[in-house]
């Protein structure tokens, strides 16, 4: 055999190795954290949702856990992310129609040092976004929820259980569904 022909063959079986690793994960990932029908999730026992801090735009510390006996709706983000803006319209029309019945935390990621709170203020800013930004300048909230990609979703139920964590873009459609679901464990 022919040392291209050796190297095409490693190179596609690294190629299969990594995607079957990638499906695995992600087979795993979505069958802890909302993977399945909505019915199926509620018969679920879910996980504590851990607690962070970060802080308001004028600089107040916030704790999730401060939002205890309301649905929440978690999402991690930073200015640069190009998925994350893409999904941002999708939260704010969420925000627009839940507004007072779930609390909304848009989370910018500021405290890893590839963004700023001032990127994240003009991003936000000149789209006319009006849900809650907060920030997470210590990387407290990261360091929680966050892997190596953004963004990140949480729909957290009133009693603080983790309901479901979706990582990429979240469409409209999922945003109903998970949102409902965690209006339909309240008491």
């Amino acid at each position: 055999m022919k040392k291209k022909q050796v190297k095409v063959i490693l190179i596609s079986l690294a190629v299969v190795l990594v995607l079957g690793g990638a499906y695995a994960l992600y087979a795993v990932l979505s069958s802890q954290y909302g993977g399945g029908t909505a019915s199926s999730q509620q018969e679920k026992e879910y996980q504590d949702a851990p607690d962070f801090t970060v802080y308001d735009e004028a600089g107040n510390a916030v704790k999730l856990s401060q939002f205890e006996g309301k649905p929440v709706v978690v999402n991690f983000w930073a200015s640069w992310c190009g998925p994350c803006e893409t999904e941002m319209p999708h939260f704010q029309n969420a925000y627009e129609k839940y507004g007072d019945s779930v609390q909304f935390m848009m989370v910018n990621l500021c405290g890893y040092g590839n963004d700023s709170k001032e990127e994240a203020k003009a991003l936000i800013d000149s789209k006319g976004f009006t849900f809650p930004v907060f920030y997470d300048t210590d990387a407290d909230a990261m360091m929680q929820y966050v892997g190596r990609s953004i963004p990140v979703s949480c729909f957290i139920n009133a009693e603080g259980k983790l309901e479901a964590m979706l990582i990429g873009i979240v469409s409209e459609e999922q945003m109903e569904t998970y949102i409902t679901q965690v209006l339909g464990t309240q008491n």
